[in-house]
């Protein structure tokens, strides 16, 4: 590098090897404060030390930092509120970058909950409705769809669809959610002769209905059930079997739990009656049918009146094929009924 000085005295040129040591050595100061202080590129801010480039929205009112597309569609980037418009942007006010729909991906950094919301077709340059905030993501990880709840993983709020507030399709059927403006709501298997199941688990409870609700099994759907359980169909106990232990002291006890169908089965009597005691129903009108193996032939058991028994007489000698009917009323087992083979 040279430095060139015309002499007005000589009209020569004049090599000056001292200003040009000097013009190096400011030079080289200069490069290393460069080096030094200036590596970040501000525009819109006079001290930018967050990034290499940042850039600031004009401001007092606007809020978008950078445009990035053609032909007046494309995205903004947004600040205060970190933000993304996809054909959205904010000069003060929220507008539409051309013609067509427009989307805003947010964050509030007060609640920590991104939201994306959606505005309907619009107009360039003319300002977006109040949108539609389909998805939010909390800070605790949870979803909402159409809304939100911060205590649930997922939480869907109804919209005005008719299919309601979920569907969830199958090969061949549909389960609907809030289904129609009478928001039933189906839950069907995905295709024929597939299977509902419901909490199908080891002392898994199922409460279907409240109060005065009414349940219909094989109801045609354009009638109402007529009881609270309206069964069109044949109805079926699965039995619990039990055998009898010949000649115990005071009876063998049998568990009813739950059942409502028992089959005993008593093959060795050695020509005696084997005695057995019923356990406590579990519920106020729990029915149960209690059925002698008919392969015990003319040996019998028997069932005596007891503190939970009551019998119309103080014995029942029970053959086999002989069927005794008895409901519980919350303290005894209460007899209805007695056929013999």
């Amino acid at each position: 590098m040279g430095l060139l000085a015309y002499s007005i005295i000589n009209k020569n040129y004049i090599y000056d090897k001292i200003k040009i040591m000097k013009i190096k050595f400011l030079m080289i100061v200069s490069l290393f404060w460069l080096q030094a202080f200036s590596q970040n590129v501000g525009i819109g801010i006079t001290n930018p030390t967050k990034a290499k480039l940042e850039v600031f929205g004009a401001t007092p009112g606007g809020f978008t930092s950078g445009l990035f597309g053609s032909d007046g569609a494309g995205i903004s980037l947004q600040r205060n509120w970190p933000s993304v418009g996809f054909n959205q942007y904010n000069n003060g006010v929220s507008r539409y970058m051309s013609n067509g729909f427009a989307f805003l991906k947010n964050l509030n950094m007060g609640s920590g909950t991104v939201t994306f919301t959606m505005y309907p077709s619009g107009v360039a340059n003319a300002a977006t409705p109040s949108g539609i905030i389909g998805l939010s993501l909390f800070n605790n990880g949870n979803v909402g769809i159409l809304g939100g709840d911060l205590n649930s993983s997922l939480s869907v709020a109804r919209g005005t669809g008719i299919n309601g507030t979920a569907v969830f399709a199958g090969t061949t059927h549909f389960s609907h959610f809030n289904f129609s403006t009478t928001e039933n709501t189906y839950i069907r298997a995905g295709k024929n002769n597939s299977t509902v199941f419901i909490n199908d688990i080891i002392g898994g409870n199922v409460h279907l209905g409240s109060s005065n609700s009414k349940i219909g099994i094989n109801i045609d759907p354009g009638f109402s059930p007529g009881a609270s359980l309206d069964v069109n169909g044949a109805v079926a106990y699965r039995p619990l079997v039990a055998a009898i232990v010949p000649n115990p002291p005071i009876g063998t006890l049998i568990t009813v739990g739950d059942h409502s169908y028992l089959f005993i089965t008593n093959a060795n009597q050695g020509g005696n009656a084997a005695e057995f005691r019923l356990s406590n129903g579990i519920t106020t009108g729990q029915i149960l049918i209690i059925e002698i193996d008919e392969a015990n032939g003319a040996n019998t058991a028997l069932v005596k009146r007891g503190p939970n028994i009551g019998l119309q007489s103080a014995t029942v000698f029970l053959s086999g094929g002989t069927i005794l009917s008895l409901i519980w009323n919350g303290t005894k087992w209460h007899q209805t009924g007695l056929i013999y083979n």
